[in-house]
């Protein structure tokens, strides 16, 4: 399983592809549902739609310090991860499984896709990722980590 590091400001984290396309996805689900967003935040989206689709062999580079380069739009990203987390919250205890081949279509449109009837995924480890994504922009994650 690849591994990608996520960081802002020199500091960061490691975590798995596949768990941060998931952050990713609900994150550009969020933008895209708002009524009007800036330009750079509808650039931003667009450039995490490729990541969560994978255009970029081998790594996933967020560029967040490229395109949080102000405390105005670090603090819109802050406020859209927040929103974020509650949609994600808002789901129970987990994704279903239909709505990870959902995902995973997206992602991946001519998949074969057999994925068990019991699979899910616990919302509690997106809301997680969330939750460290935010803690860095924040500049209060402080030390290299794993998830």
């Amino acid at each position: 399983m690849s591994k990608s590091f996520i960081k802002y400001n020199n500091t960061g984290f490691w975590i798995s592809d596949t768990m941060i396309e998931y952050a990713i996805f609900y994150i550009c689900k969020n933008i895209d549902s708002r009524q009007s967003n800036e330009e750079w935040l509808i650039e931003y989206s667009s450039y995490l739609e490729k990541c969560f689709q994978g255009y970029f062999a081998s790594y996933l580079n967020l560029r967040l310090d490229e395109y949080l380069d102000d405390d105005v739009k670090k603090n819109k990203f802050i406020e859209i991860i927040d929103s974020t987390i509650g949609t994600v919250r808002n789901k129970g205890s987990f994704i279903d499984n239909k709505e990870i081949k959902e995902i995973i279509l997206l992602k991946l449109p001519e998949a074969q896709i057999n994925i068990h009837d019991d699979y899910h995924l616990d919302t509690v480890n997106v809301i997680n990722i969330l939750q460290h994504l935010k803690l860095l922009l924040l500049e209060e994650y402080g030390r290299e980590s794993e998830l």
